[in-house]
């Protein structure tokens, strides 16, 4: 699957679930964007306790986010 050349091009843009963004916001958005890359499977996008410098679009597959907490639960 190949990324869209810009985020106003974005066909998760169209879904349901998101508010629409005006051009300046997308803009915005676009400059915190990267290279398209394609993970493995169990492969971290970032760990807790790192600064988050990215801004991410899940063209294909899922996620899922937590937190470790101190008691060892999740």
């Amino acid at each position: 699957m190949a990324a869209p050349i810009h985020c106003a091009e974005c066909p998760v843009r169209r879904l349901a679930l998101f508010q629409p963004l005006d051009p300046e916001e997308v803009s915005i958005v676009e400059a915190f964007r990267t290279d398209f890359r394609c993970l493995k499977p169990g492969s971290a996008i970032f760990r807790q306790g790192e600064d988050i410098r990215e801004v991410y679009t899940l063209h294909g597959g899922w996620a899922y986010l937590y937190q470790n907490l101190v008691d060892g639960g999740r």
